[in-house]
């Protein structure tokens, strides 16, 4: 995902590579003395991808300028 500012944004999930996933939007809420959320909606180009899989995997979202 990249907008006009020039960041980009890519997504890691698992032990999937890169190229699995790309973000599609992403929402993040923080509040003082509160946990925060982290919301991705994400896409991937590959149809054989197992969502079942994908679940509980850790995730890296990287925020980058380009």
């Amino acid at each position: 995902m990249a907008d006009s500012t020039g960041l980009q944004f890519t997504v890691k999930v698992g032990a999937l590579p890169e190229s699995t996933f790309v973000v599609a939007e992403f929402a993040l809420e923080e509040a003082l003395n509160g946990p925060f959320q982290l919301r991705l909606e994400l896409a991937s180009p590959q149809p054989d991808v197992d969502f079942g899989a994908v679940l509980d995997q850790p995730c890296e979202l990287l925020i980058w300028y380009n």
